[in-house]
């Protein structure tokens, strides 16, 4: 069963409050909650914020990027590739 799997392998006991019926209740009741009614919504992410002590080489690594994706190029599927991917 499912909870059988969860318990394979365990390095370490389980304290007697996480297998308690009233905890798995709650759990399962709060799997469906938004997240957002609970905490309300989330602020947009700052990267330039989070790394503002990174100077000039880390906003520049946060820019918009571009695809690169060059597929008649260097990263164009070989013969065995496309064949092994049909198989």
């Amino acid at each position: 069963s499912d909870s059988e799997g969860r318990h394979q392998g365990r390095k370490f006991p389980v304290p007697h409050w996480a297998e308690s019926p009233e905890l798995r209740q709650q759990l399962v009741a709060q799997q469906t909650m938004d997240p957002e009614e609970v905490f309300g919504p989330m602020a947009p992410l700052q990267m330039e914020e989070i790394f503002k002590g990174a100077g000039n080489a880390g906003r520049a690594r946060f820019r918009n990027r571009t695809s690169s994706a060059n597929w008649d190029g260097a990263d164009k599927l070989t013969r065995a590739e496309i064949e092994a991917d049909a198989e």
